[in-house]
């Protein structure tokens, strides 16, 4: 049936990585306005994960807006507990990448979103290494 069969969602992180990695050079001049129109549209159907990196691999090939990006903000602050640490390096390194700073992002929600970002990646830190036994003097 049609509904088994991949949607676009399903392969654009996939195709968009490889498009970046085509080339001598990763910067690539195309006009990507429609598919971040697209995306807007389509945000809440996409895996989290796939979203995160299709922004990155825009990022890296030179075709994001800055204002896309920001607009995208508040969505990720509604989801910080549903990031992974993968997820919050690869944010990172998009806003990084884009060069949107905390007082790019207007109303205080750019001072939010990053210090959200490091809390939940300290949270899922601190539970990957587990409760260590309590030290016991020995002698």
């Amino acid at each position: 049936s049609d509904l088994d069969a991949p949607q676009p969602r399903d392969c654009l992180e996939r195709f968009l990585h490889g498009l970046a990695m085509m080339g001598p050079d990763r910067k690539k001049d195309l006009d990507a306005e429609w598919l971040m129109q697209w995306l807007c549209q389509n945000v809440h159907t996409f895996v989290l994960g796939d979203l995160i990196l299709v922004n990155r691999h825009l990022v890296l090939m030179g075709c994001c807006d800055k204002e896309y990006l920001k607009l995208l903000v508040p969505f990720y602050c509604e989801r910080i507990d549903a990031l992974r640490k993968s997820d919050i390096m690869e944010l990172t390194n998009t806003y990084n990448g884009a060069r949107i700073r905390e007082d790019d992002i207007p109303n205080g929600k750019g001072t939010h979103f990053f210090w959200a970002l490091g809390r939940q990646y300290q949270r899922l830190h601190a539970q990957s290494r587990g409760r260590r036994a309590p030290y016991q003097r020995i002698g």
